[in-house]
Formats: structure tokens, sequence, C-alpha cells
């Protein structure tokens, strides 16, 4: 019975001898296999047989796909690709592949980057430097190309003469002698035909002028009403009223084209029963009857389409001319005074002037950006507009120039990630020439 244990336990030594060893001469096989893959496909690399040299690379990191590896088949793809373009999307592929086992490989980030960008593939481009920041890469030059591609922008071959800021996604816009309609992305929607034009409101009306006379249309075509004198100027048709100026003052009109109050010097568009207007040097708030519903202002502030109000909040000045924050009935919100003020945009930080400089402050009083700048719009869309030395360029909530100063002027930035921009010819005074800026990425 001792001798049947004996033999048992020297059998189990046996098996497990020969079994390691069976593994040790496998992996040492496979070990030495990959050796000579590797070394067969940098041979092939150094005569130039690149495509063979990919295929053994493959082959070896079956069994060992180590960062060194796969760097050197990214270095055979290299030169494949300088012999042969074609390659392009299989290269891409394998340099995905690459990053997903080795996210912060500086090399890969880049080479995948540049290959996008080759393609005009500014998302994807994007895409694998966000991800490469995201997974703790802090290259410098990496997140240099990855803040210069978020606001890397095309400019239309268009030219305008003038503009109305974009409303319903769509920009009134003069060409030449004539006025039409483009939208976000500087498609043209209208032809410029047309001697004046306002902006579109919210149901898609708008005040033509035309050979026939001047006429507020509907969104189908239909002709509301027709006005008695040829207009050049107006505001946006809202709440069934639309302020147009005849004879240097401005007069309230409803979609008939029929006169219902006015002789105001300013008037702005009405918002949830209350609109802007200024008369005899004061502004207040008046309802859709003409009623004043407010105390009277030195300033209200206003957009370039008549608006007064962004959510709940006014800008306006009182009687000592300083510039404050009021809500929609004109009571003050906080304890911030001001220079000067623009109109507040949807982001919620306004431009303001102090001591003749720009910063911003937020709707509830707080300076967010100390006063620096020699003029300044309102943030909108994450952007702002700034000025120095006379030129304007754009920075992000970070107070940070994202794009550079070389404008005559700007607007704001819409939903579409565009903005119209002033591009005076060199040389030629006296005359604007916009063009409409969209950002590659949109926002």
């Amino acid at each position: 019975m001792k001798g049947i244990r004996t033999f048992t336990v020297i059998a189990l030594v046996a098996l497990t001898v020969v079994g390691w060893a069976t593994f040790i001469f496998g992996n040492g096989s496979k070990y030495l296999e990959n050796k000579s893959y590797i070394s067969i496909a940098d041979q092939w690399v150094e005569e130039g047989l690149y495509q063979r040299a990919i295929l053994k690379y493959k082959e070896a990191l079956v069994y060992d796909s180590t960062e060194k590896n796969w760097t050197k088949m990214m270095n055979a793809y290299e030169m494949r690709y300088a012999e042969d373009v074609s390659i392009l999307s299989d290269y891409i592929t394998e340099l995905n592949n690459a990053l997903a086992l080795y996210p912060k490989n500086v090399s890969f980030v880049q080479k995948l980057y540049e290959l996008h960008m080759v393609s005009n593939d500014y998302r994807s481009a994007y895409a694998c430097m966000a991800t490469a920041i995201e997974n703790g890469v802090t290259d410098e030059k990496i997140l240099k190309q990855a803040q210069e591609l978020k606001y890397s922008y095309d400019l239309d071959y268009n030219t305008y003469s003038g503009f109305k800021s974009i409303s319903a996604n769509t920009y009134a816009v003069a060409k030449g002698t004539g006025w039409g309609c483009v939208d976000a992305s500087g498609e043209l929607i209208i032809d410029y035909n047309y001697p004046y034009m306002s902006s579109v409101s919210s149901d898609g009306t708008r005040l033509y002028d035309t050979s026939l006379g001047s006429r507020l249309v509907d969104s189908t075509g239909l002709v509301l009403g027709i006005f008695s004198f040829t207009v050049s100027e107006s505001g946006v048709f809202s709440e069934d009223l639309i302020p147009v100026l005849c004879d240097g003052k401005y007069n309230y009109y409803n979609s008939f084209a029929k006169e219902q109050f006015g002789g105001y010097d300013m008037a702005g568009t009405f918002q949830n029963g209350l609109a802007a207007v200024q008369q005899d040097g004061k502004w207040v708030l008046i309802n859709t009857s003409g009623k004043e519903e407010s105390q009277e202002f030195v300033d209200i502030v206003i957009d370039s389409n008549g608006l007064y109000l962004m959510g709940s909040v006014m800008v306006a000045a009182k009687e000592d001319g300083k510039y404050q924050l009021f809500d929609k009935n004109g009571k003050s919100i906080c304890d911030f005074i001001a220079d000067n003020m623009d109109f507040c945009m949807s982001d919620g930080w306004i431009a303001y002037e102090k001591d003749g400089k720009w910063g911003y402050v937020n709707t509830e009083g707080k300076v967010v950006i100390e006063p620096q700048y020699e003029e300044a719009k309102s943030f909108s869309y994450g952007l702002a507009a700034v000025c120095k030395d006379g030129k304007w360029g754009f920075i992000n909530t970070s107070g940070e120039v994202v794009i550079e100063y070389q404008f005559a002027g700007a607007d704001y930035f819409n939903a579409g990630g565009s903005c119209m921009v002033r591009c005076d010819a060199p040389g030629v005074e006296d005359e604007e020439l916009w063009k409409l800026l969209i950002l590659n990425l949109g926002l």
C-alpha cells in the first residue's frame, strides 16, 4: 500500500514537471516567434516593404500587444501613408485601436488629429483631442490645438452692407441696393430683391417694401396689410403691433397696417404686453394700448430688434444716469451700478462700462470679469465680442481670447454657431462690410 502511494506522488510530480515544461516551452516558443515577427517586420520597414511589415506587426501584436510594438506598426503606417493616401481609413482605424489600449500616448493622439484635419473632419479631430484630455493627457501642444480647433471658423464668401440681428434663426441682410434673408449658416432664403425688409417675427411675419408698396406679409406669403407710405425703417411685428418710422417719428401699426398710436422718438418690440419707448428725452414702458406702465427712465437699453427684456432682466438708467438691473416691471433687482451697459443676452453675463473700461457682470450684480476692454458686447452662447486697439475679437467665459482681435466690428453669436463681423475693405472710408463668421464645430 505504501508503495502505491509513493508511486502516485512520483507520478503527480512528473505530470506537474511535464506541464510546466510544456507551458514554459510553449510560451517561450511564442515569445521567440513574436521576437522573430518583430525582427522581420523591422527589416521590411528598412527595405521599404511597409505593407508586408504592417501585416507582420499585426501578427506580433497577437502575442505581445505592447505600446512599443504598436508604435512600430504606426510608424510603418505613417511611411506607407506617405506613399499611398488611400489607406487613410485603415490608418485611422488602427490609430483608434492603439488609443483604446494606450489612451495617453501623445504621438497617437497627435497623428489621429492630423489625419482627421486632412479630411476636414473637424468634429472627429476635436473629439480625439477632447477624449485624450479627459483621459489625463496634459501635453501643451495638444491642449493648445484643442482650444484652437474648438473656436476655428470660416468666413462666408458673401459680403453685406448691412444687416438686422438674427431673429427666428434668420438675418435680414442688405446686399447692393436690395435686402434679402439668410439663415444662421449663410444660406440664402429670400433673394435680395427688396428696397427694405424688417427682421422676421417669431411667427414668420415681416414687413417688406416692394414695387407695389410697403406691406406686412405672414409666413405663408399672405399680405396682411398695405401701408399708405413707403417704409424705410421699422421694428419687429409682435402682439399684433409693429413700430414703423414715419415723418421722423415711430408709430405702432396693427396687422392691417392701420396706425394705432405713436409719436415716439424710439420704439421697441412688444414683449409680454409691454414695449420700451422714448419720447421727449425720457423712456417708459407702455402697454398695447399705448398707456404708460412704468416709471420714467433716462435710458432703457434695447437690442437691434427692439427687445428690452431678456428673461426677466431689463437694463436701464434712472435720473442720475447710472445704469442698473431691473425686473420686467422696472423694479431694481440689485445694487450694482455702471456708467454704461449693454443689452442682457441669453447667457446673463452683461457688458458694462466703468471709468472708461468695459467688463462683465451677471444678473445678480456680481462682477465676473473686471473692466479692461475698450468696448465690449454681452456674452451670447459662451462667447463675447471685445475691442482692443480699435479691433474686435472674441473671448470665452474664462476671459481667454479665442478669436483674435482683427475685425472692425462684431455682433453677437447665435444658436447656430455664427456671428456677423465687420470686415471693411482696406482704404475704403465710411463703408461697412459685414460677413458671417461660422464656427467649424458650432457651439
